[in-house]
């Protein structure tokens, strides 16, 4: 099977894959492998602190490694702590794919195959961080909320801008936030519109 992909950075730390494929896939099968597919982080325990206070291990110039400083002994190094993990650990963390789930059927050639493509390689130029450098937030009670710019709105869900703008002219979308010149908007309040949109009725 051919396919071609692509990782989109979120700044909600929630990733988005896109992926186009030669060929016809049914959607309970790509949903099904989804499902199957995930990726295991395994570090070494992490649990109890084995050093704390002044109690530290020691750098030795000689050996050119930290030692323990009741013992003397080496101290195991990373790659010591990996291969000391054995069948009875378990993972530290676990990714899997999210519930969200979108599969389009696009034509060659087609009007939708060029946008399709033209979103694709947009985030071929693009590192994971970079959504993580600066950007605008508001204090709230003791922590911060990452605002989200009507373009990252309209790529979180899968709009043009353009049309994010006329749902905010006619009064049907999430009331802005203006920073200066700018308009945010709190993700915490797309969620909650986007629940409100879900269609409570079956569609013939």
């Amino acid at each position: 099977m051919q396919y071609f992909a692509a990782v989109e950075p979120q700044r909600r730390l929630a990733p988005h894959i896109h992926v186009a494929m030669r060929g016809t896939v049914s959607r309970a099968e790509l949903r099904r492998v989804l499902a199957a597919t995930y990726h295991q982080v395994w570090w070494p325990a992490a649990t109890d602190a084995q050093y704390d206070g002044d109690h530290r291990p020691v750098w030795d110039e000689a050996t050119g490694t930290y030692l323990d400083p009741a013992t003397g002994e080496v101290l195991p190094s990373w790659g010591d702590a990996l291969d000391a993990i054995g069948p009875e650990d378990a993972p530290r963390h676990m990714a899997r794919y999210g519930a969200r789930f979108d599969a389009q059927g696009v034509l060659a050639g087609s009007k939708d195959a060029n946008r399709c493509i033209g979103y694709l390689t947009k985030y071929l130029t693009k590192q994971v961080a970079d959504c993580l450098g600066r950007c605008c937030m508001r204090t709230e009670g003791n922590g911060m909320i990452e605002l989200q710019t009507i373009e990252e709105v309209a790529d979180w869900l899968r709009v043009s801008v353009p049309t994010v703008r006329w749902l905010r002219q006619e009064g049907r979308f999430v009331p802005a936030i203006k920073v200066g010149r700018r308009l945010m908007w709190d993700p915490r309040d797309i969620d909650a519109w986007l629940k409100a949109q879900r269609e409570t009725a079956k569609v013939a």
